[in-house]
């Protein structure tokens, strides 16, 4: 239960009628504020069911692109309705969160022990070896470079060209 604490008013009116009006919006507050707060239910907007387990976490490109990778080794581009814009294929399965730079270039690693970059329109752009299977999230510099971590706890930086 809320606690309701009164304050003094002040007013240039008679005290007898201040009183009697302050108590009123007083009390009246008090009743406001003791009501409980409605719940609102989330509506669902869509599902996609990509048929293959996902590790990974979306990620939100600015054009309001989903992109997430699946243990089939896809990575997946969804529309913000949740249709399938694009898919592209790497040899394993992909558990790291995908990158996505200001170009919408879209960055991930796979247990492949590859890192891959792929164009907006879901062609692969270029792909390099880790030696070392990727879990983790890379990330992009303000530059454009990628920072990516391996299993085998190296950590690695490429430029946009992946040098």
């Amino acid at each position: 239960m809320r606690a309701c604490y009164l304050a003094p008013v002040l007013s240039l009116r008679p005290i007898h009628s201040l009183i009697s009006r302050s108590w009123f919006w007083l009390i009246g507050l008090c009743l406001l504020a003791s009501l409980p707060l409605r719940a609102q239910t989330p509506k669902l907007l869509w599902t996609a069911d990509l048929g293959h387990r996902i590790q990974s976490s979306p990620a939100l490109g600015l054009d309001g692109t989903i992109y997430i990778g699946t243990d089939d080794g896809f990575i997946h581009a969804l529309k913000p309705d949740g249709t399938i814009a694009w898919t592209s294929r790497s040899e394993a399965a992909v558990v790291s969160t995908p990158a996505v730079d200001a170009q919408g270039n879209v960055y991930f690693g796979s247990m492949d022990k590859l890192f891959y970059a792929v164009n907006p329109d879901g062609r692969g752009k270029w792909f390099t070896s880790m030696r070392a299977e990727i879990a983790s999230s890379a990330a992009i510099s303000v530059e454009g470079d990628c920072i990516i971590a391996t299993t085998q706890g190296v950590i690695i930086g490429l430029n946009a060209s992946g040098n």
